[in-house]
């Protein structure tokens, strides 16, 4: 490679990276649901949607659904998850 090739990389590289940060900071950000520490009520659609995960046995994919849509911990979600799996049984 000589150093035109390399040089013309370089730029192609600051490129797609210079892009790829001005879409991520141009995306709209996403409606989160913060719960308060008096223990307010998830929203139906999101109580709903971890419902159908573990109905389908997709327990991991209803925490991240839960992390995402809260900001909520590994651990606060984990929780959640388990007792709303226990009050389906």
């Amino acid at each position: 490679m000589n150093m035109v090739e390399l040089l013309l990389l370089c730029i192609l590289a600051i490129g797609i990276l210079l892009f790829v940060i001005s879409r991520i900071r141009s995306s709209p950000p996403q409606q989160t649901f913060v719960p308060s520490s008096a223990g307010e009520e998830m929203p139906d659609d999101l109580t709903a949607e971890l419902r159908r995960r573990l109905q389908a046995n997709q327990k991991i994919v209803a925490i991240k659904l839960y992390r995402e849509r809260t900001g909520a911990s590994l651990r606060e979600a984990k929780d959640i998850i388990d007792r709303l799996e226990k009050e389906m049984r």
